[in-house]
């Protein structure tokens, strides 16, 4: 059992003891809460063996190859029923803390193949309350664009395996407002079973993060408006229990130590566009060493991602995956100079629309828009991540701080 699974293994035996491992699932479209019979709660369990199987493959441990027979029971749990009104979470241990979650698509499994994974689609603008940034680094060894899995879909059950190394970096979290940036490794796989679609995508943390930074989230969650102001330490200061004294807000030094998750799409009929979707999570955050995540956070995080990510691909006004790629692309051509001037047009409009809405983000936010060593210190990918997601805004009729027309450039407001 290697390190990762140490911390799998305990909670998984803590929550079976109980009898029955609850989770959070949608039925009918509607959040509730369930609970699941359990039998034999041992490390031995076969939902356990599924789970150290994956977190297996996805450390691309080259002695390990994909088993879709030991993944069986995990993809059963996935796509069985369950019924309310209980939810137990799965127990914190002294490295991660984690969840499970579930959600359904009214999307083929192909379709949001086509969107989520496409080579010039990121796919933050699926989960802009999740990620700030995602690109590929590395995929299978090499410097090269995801390709198109959908068209992979074949009749054959052999798998479709691809593996590499993603950058990322977080919206910020609800709770503290910090933001971190990590490579991960992630695999994504695809196979049949039993006459239906199963699609896996699994990430596991390589390192420590860097330092968290202070985010914002300005207004409403749904409205999608972040500010990333590049300076260490938290914005708001989490519930942390009676008693416990923490340094000031500036001060502290977070960090994701630790992170990976399980997100498997279960098609069962490929002719009915129906996908449901379960997420395993696990996180270890907090500073001095000390994971100051609680199951709650996981959950609500992973609730969060199924927010914004059903409001995306179930949008009817969502363009073909073509047209969005198109657009996506151009933005990626513009310049770093030219995106400078759109962004600090961004900002200038962001600052009137705070004002208007009668916001307060502070003067941390109210200084560095108005600098103009804060948007040269932005990446190119930064920069590009804000006209895109105003772009997306646009197509799915949300209040943009910024129109952005087919060429990615800013139209009058």
């Amino acid at each position: 059992m290697n390190q990762y699974l140490s911390f799998l293994f305990v909670p998984l035996k803590r929550f079976m003891q109980f009898g029955f491992a609850g989770i959070l699932i949608l039925t009918g479209f509607d959040l509730v809460m369930a609970e699941v019979p359990v039998k034999n709660p041992a490390h031995s369990d076969p939902i356990s063996i599924g789970l150290s199987h994956l977190l297996d493959v996805v450390q691309q441990n080259p002695r390990i190859s994909f088993d879709p027979r030991l993944v069986e029971p995990v993809i059963d749990f996935v796509a069985s029923t369950k019924k309310p009104p209980v939810r137990l979470a799965i127990d914190k241990n002294n490295e991660a803390t984690g969840a499970y979650g579930e959600f359904a698509i009214r999307k083929s499994l192909k379709q949001i193949l086509q969107l989520v994974y496409h080579p010039q689609i990121p796919s933050f603008l699926f989960s802009p309350t999740s990620a700030r940034v995602s690109y590929w680094k590395k995929i299978d060894g090499n410097r090269q664009s995801l390709p198109a899995i959908w068209k992979m879909m074949s009749a054959s059950n052999k798998p479709v395996i691809i593996s590499g190394v993603e950058h990322e970096i977080t919206a910020p979290d609800i709770n503290s407002g910090a933001y971190y940036r990590y490579d991960q490794d992630r695999t994504l796989i695809f196979y049949k079973s039993k006459g239906s679609n199963i699609f896996i995508s699994l990430t596991k943390q390589i390192d420590i993060s860097d330092v968290g930074q202070k985010g914002i989230v300005l207004g409403a969650d749904d409205e999608w408006n972040y500010f990333y102001s590049g300076q260490k330490g938290l914005t708001k200061m989490p519930v942390l229990g009676n008693g416990v004294k923490v340094p000031g807000l500036s001060k502290i030094e977070s960090y994701m130590y630790d992170s990976y998750s399980i997100l498997i799409y279960y098609e069962a009929d490929p002719k009915t566009p129906m996908v449901k979707c379960g997420v395993f999570k696990w996180i270890n955050a907090g500073w001095k060493n000390v994971n100051m995540v609680k199951e709650k956070h996981v959950y609500n995080g992973i609730m969060r991602y199924a927010k914004s990510f059903k409001s995306v691909i179930e949008n009817p006004h969502l363009p073909p995956s073509s047209d969005l790629a198109g657009v996506l692309l151009s933005i990626e051509r513009l310049s770093h100079n030219s995106l400078r001037k759109k962004v600090q047009l961004y900002f200038q409009r962001l600052e009137i629309k705070c004002q208007e809405k009668g916001l307060h983000p502070g003067d941390l936010f109210f200084n560095l828009v108005k600098n103009e060593n804060f948007i040269k210190q932005m990446t190119k990918k930064e920069l590009q991540s804000i006209l895109a997601l105003e772009y997306m805004k646009g197509v799915l009729q949300k209040e943009q701080i910024l129109n952005i027309n087919k060429k990615g450039v800013p139209e009058a407001i």
